[in-house]
């Protein structure tokens, strides 16, 4: 089990209704005539994620799948805790799938990966001053996620996103503000070219200036 259940687990409570789980790539095609079997739909997929809803009448929770090849599930079941009812990762591995997460383009609520990045450092006590957290920070989030929890356990805040690409080879950049998107090779501005609300123009100017120096 990952997600907000599993990060519950490990010491972070938060409020959560969805339940994730990581799974085998090749275990896919079972686990979807499983969940149809209790009238589960597909309603969201991608190459790592597919997501499931039950109907209306039958009130369970949505069910987010996680894929992963065969030998990174081996690994991430080697490091599991031995929790009851299902196990869940080691803190260690739950910061990497969280990290991996957040920087899917398609990823909707990647703060909510980010709080629970930084809670997790926090109630476990981790430090970037150790080499091998250090490493797994840089290879699953690169610099940017080392910037960003230094900065956070420090004690300050963070605006920036993960910069994204588009077919014009330019940089696509996400308001922290108001979550809309602009592309930088459309727009030499670094103001937000998104809506706040309902179509409201956001034009954040704290956000553009904040982003310059990232972009």
């Amino acid at each position: 089990m990952i997600g907000g259940h599993a990060v519950t687990v490990l010491g972070h409570p938060r409020a959560t209704f969805d339940l994730d789980l990581l799974i085998p790539r090749y275990a896919a095609q079972d686990w979807r005539k499983a969940l149809a079997g209790l009238r589960y739909s597909l309603f969201a997929e991608s190459d790592n994620f597919h997501q499931y809803e039950a109907p209306v009448d039958f009130p369970l929770p949505p069910i987010d799948l996680m894929l992963v090849d065969a030998d990174v599930f081996t690994i991430l079941e080697a490091s599991k805790t031995n929790t009851k009812p299902i196990a869940v990762p080691s803190v260690e591995a739950m910061i990497a799938l969280k990290l991996h997460a957040a920087k899917q383009a398609t990823r909707t609520d990647s703060e909510k990966d980010w709080s629970d990045i930084i809670a997790l450092f926090k109630a476990h006590q981790l430090s970037l001053d150790e080499a091998s957290i250090h490493a797994m920070v840089m290879r699953h989030g690169g610099a940017y996620a080392i910037n960003r929890i230094q900065t956070a356990l420090a004690g300050g805040n963070w605006f920036p996103h993960w910069p994204w690409s588009c077919s014009s080879r330019g940089s696509i950049s996400r308001c922290t503000w108001c979550r809309g998107s602009f592309c930088r090779s459309a727009s030499q501005s670094s103001e937000c070219r998104g809506t706040l609300g309902k179509k409201t123009p956001c034009h954040s100017i704290s956000w553009r200036v904040k982003a310059r120096a990232f972009m």
